[in-house]
């Protein structure tokens, strides 16, 4: 649309310069002589009759005029004098004038149409782009460290810390973490740690997006499926550097969650019995959350 404006334009401003050139190079009349524009034929009217002479002739015996003088009453020599009115350079400024005003509107024009088209296809454009979408967030907070120890016996001391803010370049989402610690001197310990992943636009499937992203890259190597935690959206082992301790890592809906359980001694190393213990606690940790 822009584009045909300014050719339009560009076209009325072509005829105007055409019709202006042609105006300014039409000739004028033809010069017509007066009555002195030249001799009088031999005994045709306008010769001088006897008798004294004309008034500004010399009479006999005074000096002759210089040259180029004209008698009084004659006409100038030369061309006829220009007839008032305006000339060539006056039509010029005019078509000029209107050759710049129609280029003017038709480049105005070009700059509005374009300027609409871009304003009306960046409008246009976020509602006809597919946003991503996914499953709604199934939780809007962790689970209390205290909830998950009242389902288990014989566990040690308990340390919390959280829930609090945790820090993520995803700009789909916010994220929060709490940690559980049991502890204590010779008995088996365990760790859990818990990230919840919030989607800040409702029914975009970012929260639990993000949440199995941090699965899939934990059980990307040396990894087990756990097949019987069937709370879970998805579970596996993991091993981990100390021999004594193993790791159970899963996420549910939009929370992920690691459960380290490690024996009472690093001396003691019981591959079985440390899963079965780190399987009962992340048992506890999925029931907690749903």
């Amino acid at each position: 649309m822009a584009t045909l404006v300014a050719f339009n334009a560009t076209k009325v401003a072509m005829v105007a310069l055409r019709a202006g050139y042609a105006a300014i190079m039409q000739p004028g009349p033809p010069y017509q002589p007066g009555p002195t524009g030249g001799f009088p034929q031999q005994g045709q009217q306008g010769y001088p009759q006897q008798g004294p002479p004309p008034q500004g002739y010399p009479q006999q015996g005074q000096r002759y005029p210089p040259p180029g003088y004209v008698p009084q009453g004659y006409p100038q020599p030369g061309f006829p004098p220009k007839k008032s009115g305006p000339g060539g350079g006056v039509i010029a400024l005019i078509v000029v004038a209107a050759v710049l005003v129609v280029a003017g509107l038709g480049v105005g024009g070009y700059f509005l149409f374009r300027d609409s088209d871009k304003s009306g296809s960046s409008t246009a454009s976020p509602s006809s782009q597919a946003q991503p979408s996914g499953p709604p967030d199934k939780y809007v907070a962790l689970p209390v460290c205290t909830t998950i120890g009242d389902k288990l016996t014989g566990l040690p001391s308990l340390t919390t810390s959280g829930p609090e803010p945790a820090s993520t370049s995803n700009p789909d989402i916010t994220m929060s973490r709490s940690s559980c610690t049991w502890n204590e001197t010779g008995k088996a310990s365990g760790v859990v740690s818990l990230v919840l992943s919030a989607s800040k636009q409702s029914g975009s499937g970012a929260g639990e997006r993000s949440a199995k992203a941090g699965f899939e890259t934990a059980t990307e190597k040396n990894s087990e499926p756990i097949s019987s935690l069937t709370t879970a959206t998805k579970a596996a082992y993991v091993d981990t550097p100390a021999a004594h301790q193993c790791s159970v890592r899963f996420y549910q809906g939009n929370i992920e969650a690691e459960i380290i359980a490690g024996s009472p001694s690093p001396s003691q190393v019981d591959k079985p019995r440390c899963q079965a213990n780190a399987l009962k606690l992340a048992e506890a940790v999925s029931e907690s959350i749903s």
